[in-house]
């Protein structure tokens, strides 16, 4: 009989069950909460990127234009940006589109802090803004 009972499923597998079960319950309660935090910032990160880009396209313009950016972002079509999605933002909760803002009449030798693109949409409370200087940052909105 004890040759049975030493033989049953449970008694050879029971304990790596148990810690496979706890493992797989661990990875799961710490996986869960980071995919809900990438889906909120996805959003941001894609208008960032495309801020950026507009910004590195008005920048190698500005480096073939005697300094001066240009007049519109759609001169940077298609010998400096080539993917036209680039020039619109995208608003998260209703999924409407609009042009990206582009202050224009600025040069390579403007001030640094000074807005050159601007994404269409807040995030929270905040704008993407890429500077003259060649940054990204988020701004709060001013109410």
């Amino acid at each position: 009989m004890d040759e049975e009972e030493d033989n049953h499923w449970l008694n050879r597998w029971g304990i790596p069950l148990v810690v496979i079960l706890l493992v797989g319950i661990l990875v799961a309660s710490v996986v869960i909460p980071m995919q809900n935090g990438v889906s909120e910032r996805a959003p941001v990160t894609i208008a960032y990127n495309n801020v950026k880009q507009l910004l590195l396209g008005c920048r190698a313009y500005a480096a073939d234009n005697e300094g001066k950016y240009p007049a519109n972002l759609k001169i940077l079509y298609p010998y400096y940006i080539d993917h036209l999605p680039l020039f619109e933002g995208q608003d998260v909760k209703s999924g409407k589109k609009s042009p990206m803002i582009y202050f224009s009449g600025l040069t390579d030798t403007s001030p640094s802090r000074s807005p050159l693109i601007e994404h269409p949409f807040t995030f929270k409370g905040k704008k993407v803004i890429g500077f003259a200087g060649g940054h990204v940052t988020m701004e709060k909105v001013k109410p």
